[in-house]
């Protein structure tokens, strides 16, 4: 017999109103997945999932960096490797953190706030830097 699942919906909706975001996906979607965005007005986005594997009783909070054209004229997901020098070839990009589920919405926006929120702002104005660059590139090379 599966145990019921626990509706996490609410206590995202809480935690994207806590930090001024919205929460995307729809509800049926949600229902399904358990994953969406919480999206800022000035576009930034967090991409989440309650669970998954070996994440059983956690949120995972990762950045969700936003999109550029690429020079064949389709659209690219820019990745941190594309925009962060300070990486090297053999470091791991920053993937964001979790936090336990068993917290309120309130506790889990501060953990947010304090351990999510300076990196991802940091790195975001990069890749927007980035984007925005390779956005004036295509630009230039389509009016040629």
């Amino acid at each position: 017999m599966m145990t019921p699942q626990k509706d996490y919906r609410p206590m995202v909706a809480a935690i994207a109103s806590l930090l001024g975001a919205t929460l995307k996906p729809t509800d049926e979607q949600f229902a399904s997945e358990a994953q969406g965005h919480l999206t800022f007005p000035d576009g930034r986005s967090i991409w989440f999932r309650v669970g998954g594997y070996g994440n059983q009783g956690r949120i995972s909070f990762s950045p969700s960096w936003p999109p550029y054209r690429g020079e064949d004229g389709y659209t690219k997901t820019v990745s941190q490797r594309d925009f962060d020098r300070s990486l090297t070839y053999s470091d791991s990009p920053w993937s964001g953190i979790t936090v336990s589920a068993s917290k309120t919405s309130e506790q889990i926006a501060k953990d947010i706030e304090r351990r999510f929120l300076p990196e991802f702002n940091r790195l975001h104005a990069m890749a927007v830097e980035h984007c925005t660059a390779r956005a004036d590139y295509a630009a230039r090379k389509d009016a040629m």
